[in-house]
């Protein structure tokens, strides 16, 4: 396959690892003619060539819908790492196979993973187990100008990322205390105080979203808390981080607002040596992880993962699991630090 512009410069592109369709490596440019020259070789040896020519459409008139990949190119994340696309409108469910028609990952090693639907407005991609650690991970999308209810999809997005070294922490409410594991072995443990009985934290399995070395939530204009070395946990806003207020009941009772509350030694810990994407698993508190809360990917079985995609046979329209949050934010608070 070649493909050339007006003036002959060639297209760079290859095959989709599932040979049904070539891609250009960049998008093309809006209202453009190029002259595609496809050439296949059949069984028997026989060569056939096919030429074409084409001109792709006028740049789409009005507000495109913008989507937003959650990772950063040249970054490395934790073994628990999903593949978040979030998009400013709803996308619907009549348009969500095509959608993920135009996504790609590539991991290296090879591991299986499939796309998930959390509502209207992000599809989040994970393997089957735990990335291996030192993978080297390569997304892209491929929507910049696709057309959605009448409206067109922004842009496309590439990015390249690796999988560092196995790390999970494990909080146990019964023991108030929580456990750091490095290639499944026992590193650290640290007393911890968990949710008060009525603002309980959240029990099941998650992954750090977002890591903060100081953070300002302000509940009002006389009303501010500030709060070293946080990691984020859910979309509604439960942290890990320093509590130099409760230390006195860390390892016994639980009287935070949710969070897990720490020293501040221990926090400054698990901080310098977390990862975004570290997975984090809480146990035996009175409430459980609501799907869609944050990046709750590692919460589901792989078969029930599996059927949020709308590409899988026989799914045209996912389950619907109610509008999810739409990526990492704070608590119901500004945070303006």
């Amino acid at each position: 396959m070649t493909l050339t512009d007006a003036t002959d410069k060639r297209v760079s592109g290859a095959l989709r690892s599932d040979g049904a369709a070539w891609v250009p490596a960049q998008p093309l440019a809006y209202h453009t003619t190029y002259h595609a020259t496809v050439t296949v070789v059949d069984g028997k040896g026989t060569r056939s060539t096919v030429r074409t020519n084409f001109t792709t459409m006028p740049q789409p008139a009005g507000d495109p819908i913008v989507s937003t990949l959650d990772l950063q190119s040249g970054a490395t994340y934790g073994v628990g790492m999903p593949l978040a696309l979030r998009f400013d409108a709803p996308i619907p469910d009549d348009s969500k196979a095509e959608v993920e028609h135009r996504l790609s990952v590539t991991s290296d090693p090879p591991q299986t993973g499939v796309w998930h639907w959390y509502g209207d407005q992000q599809v989040i991609y994970r393997p089957k187990s735990y990335w291996q650690p030192g993978t080297r991970l390569a997304v892209s999308t491929k929507l910049g100008g696709m057309p959605v209810a009448g409206r067109y999809l922004d842009s496309d997005h590439t990015a390249a990322a690796t999988i560092g070294r196995k790390m999970t922490f494990r909080t146990t409410d019964a023991t108030k205390r929580m456990q750091v594991f490095q290639n499944d072995k026992l590193v650290k443990t640290f007393p911890v105080s968990l949710g008060a009985p009525e603002t309980p934290s959240s029990a099941g399995n998650m992954v750090i979203m977002t890591r903060e070395r100081s953070v300002l939530w302000v509940y009002s204009d006389d009303d501010q808390l500030e709060v070293s070395y946080a990691e984020q946990l859910t979309g509604d806003g439960e942290y890990i981080h320093a509590a130099p207020w409760s230390v006195a009941d860390q390892g016994h009772d639980d009287v935070s607002h949710g969070c897990t509350n720490l020293s501040t030694d221990d926090a400054a810990w698990v901080y310098n040596n977390s990862l975004i994407g570290d997975p984090v698993t809480v146990n035996g508190t009175g409430k459980h992880l609501q799907s869609g809360n944050g990046w709750t990917v590692w919460d589901t079985s792989w078969d029930d993962y599996a059927k949020g995609s709308a590409l899988r046979k026989g799914a045209d329209r996912p389950p619907a699991e109610g509008q999810a949050p739409t990526g990492p934010k704070p608590p119901p608070m500004r945070m303006t630090k």
